[in-house]
């Protein structure tokens, strides 16, 4: 179109191509800054309703209804995923309504949902972590899933190659779980230099042995066995350990009850008081106990 002056003007109209592009580019961005205000306008409510659930779900857990907490913090993470810190409310919640020795399947998802739940908080290592971790594990073993825990445990061992507590834990799960060859190679392996590791097998194979008669005969003289064998790698370690030395004793006494051979038994327990006497004789000397003719570990007189 021309105008008086002789200049060529554009006029907005169905059949100028031109116009009709450049109307389309502008409508095009308004649109894009519309949808974008409007994402971020939900990104704001689903987080103004995500606090709203999270407090509803801290009142229902203060009055120890925990399925309804549980369904209010999976609702505020649901509407907030960037709500790290509600997971660990998450997983007690679910932790709390798990029945402790009950492997049933209900029972072991709802340890999955907590143990779940707690491993996504600690994805942000907040400052509570080694009670988070805790949480992880005995919420496996409350649930008999002793393999889930060590699994657990050695990612954090392998992450944190420094922090011994792991090893003692993983060390720990075996011998209550009754796994005593796999404790034992397991100290063998990432604690050969710790009398405690080596110790604390002795005691619970004595426990194992001395406190569950339902365990068959060949498994716990295996388990004895394998207790004089940690308490000797103790004392080769620490050599004044008089803790491994009545652990000895009590082994040796152990193993005089399941062996059926008379005379074995008192060989059994003539080592057993032997290693007695050396402990008395032991906790004597660090005392600062003088020996006398009368008390055990004294020279006798000629």
């Amino acid at each position: 179109m021309i105008d008086t002056s002789g200049k060529t003007i554009c006029v907005v109209r169905a059949g100028c191509g031109a116009c009709r592009s450049r109307w389309v580019r502008i409508g095009h961005i308004g649109l894009v800054l519309t949808l974008v205000v409007a994402a971020t306008s939900l990104t704001g409510c689903s987080k103004v309703r995500a606090r709203g659930e999270m407090q509803k779900g801290n009142k229902a857990y203060n009055k120890e209804a925990y399925g309804e907490a549980l369904s209010r913090f999976q609702s505020a993470v649901r509407l907030d995923p960037g709500a790290t810190f509600a997971y660990r409310s998450l997983g007690l919640s679910a932790m709390a309504q798990v029945k402790p020795g009950d492997s049933s399947p209900a029972n072991v998802t709802m340890a999955k949902t907590a143990v779940d739940a707690f491993e996504k908080y600690l994805k942000d290592t907040p400052p509570d972590r080694e009670k988070v971790e805790d949480w992880v594990v005995s919420t496996w073993l409350s649930v008999a899933k002793f393999d889930k825990a060590i699994s657990f445990l050695e990612g954090l061992r392998r992450d944190r190659p420094g922090e011994k507590r792991y090893i003692t834990a993983i060390i720990t799960i075996y011998v209550k779980s009754g796994q005593f060859p796999a404790a034992m190679a397991y100290a063998d392996k990432y604690a050969s230099g710790d009398a405690g590791a080596y110790y604390n097998i002795a005691t619970n194979a004595w426990g194992k042995s001395y406190g569950d008669p339902t365990t068959p005969l060949a498994d716990r003289i295996a388990i004895i066995d394998i207790g004089l064998q940690a308490a000797q790698r103790a004392m080769a370690i620490k050599p004044d350990n008089a803790d491994a030395m009545v652990y000895t004793n009590l082994l040796y006494r152990e193993k005089a009850k399941v062996d059926l051979d008379p005379a074995r038994q008192k060989q059994w327990l003539a080592l057993a008081d032997e290693w007695r006497t050396k402990a008395i004789a032991l906790r004597d000397r660090q005392k600062g106990v003088k020996p006398t003719p009368t008390s055990p570990g004294a020279a006798k007189p000629v």
